[in-house]
């Protein structure tokens, strides 16, 4: 524990006083805790953090939505915000895919992790969204949980309503978690794994994402958090334990060619010589 702290004490001493002591603050926990000794714990302050954001922010909701959304944004600014959202999203991941099969072929199956990661947070959220069933800014208030038996009312023209469950109304009651956040997540651990040096970029583009689904009026903040912190929790660990390579690896030796060799072992050779 106090390697820990000390850690944090000594770390960059040219920062602001008040941004020293938050980071020891927070070494505490981490240290009593054990979070961060293994992979398996590199998830548990950024989820503890995301519960308590959510429960936080839950009563400033609705507050929160309606000021992001009173932003002017008109033009040539919303168009490019409106870009910049589907970082994470399909035809843009396929593009960077391509980019870094054309690249760097010796480490194009890597791809795979991205793909599974994808996969699993998809699935995940996609389960999510009916079950809480929570409203659109745009069809009801921050406060409605529909739940995964329950219907509401929403216009379905000037002065009539529909009655839909979360597995019907599909977009309107889809609010929580957010996919494109999750997406942009999972977009920013692969590639911030692949290109370490980058990670800023890849950061800035899934926090830009997050912040473009309120302003624009698709979410309410809660959505994009919790879209975050599942993406965050399922994707770290797919893409640092390659477990999208190793997966087609075993499914290829015992489907198609029970003596064919791990790729595996060739990838994290191409890694570290990438490293040395």
């Amino acid at each position: 524990m106090s390697s820990r702290i000390r850690n944090a004490r000594d770390y960059n001493r040219s920062l602001p006083a008040p941004v020293r002591w938050l980071h020891i603050a927070l070494a505490f926990p981490a240290a009593a805790l054990g979070w961060g000794r293994t992979p398996e714990c590199r998830w548990a302050l950024p989820t503890v953090g995301a519960a308590a954001a959510i429960w936080l922010l839950w009563p400033l909701d609705g507050p929160i939505s309606e000021w992001a959304r009173s932003i002017a944004l008109r033009g040539d600014p919303r168009r490019e915000l409106e870009a910049i959202q589907q970082f994470g999203q399909g035809t843009v991941s396929v593009l960077i895919g391509v980019a870094i099969v054309l690249a760097q072929p010796a480490r194009a199956r890597r791809l795979l992790d991205w793909v599974a990661s994808a996969v699993v947070v998809g699935v995940a959220v996609n389960l999510i969204k009916p079950i809480l069933a929570r409203p659109r800014p745009n069809v009801g208030d921050p406060e409605t949980l529909v739940g995964p038996f329950g219907k509401l009312p929403i216009p379905s023209g000037p002065e009539s309503y529909k009655l839909v469950s979360g597995w019907t109304a599909n977009y309107d009651l889809g609010s929580m978690p957010s996919r494109h956040a999750a997406f942009a997540v999972v977009a920013a651990v692969f590639l911030a794994a692949m290109y370490p040096r980058l990670k800023p970029l890849f950061w800035l583009l899934a926090a830009i994402v997050c912040v473009a689904r309120v302003v624009l009026g698709a979410h309410w903040p809660t959505d994009v958090i919790l879209g975050a912190a599942i993406a965050f929790v399922l994707s770290d660990t797919i893409v640092r334990g390659y477990l999208g390579v190793r997966t087609l690896d075993w499914l290829w030796v015992r489907l198609v060619d029970r003596q064919a060799r791990p790729a595996l072992p060739a990838l994290l050779a191409a890694e570290r010589g990438r490293m040395a």
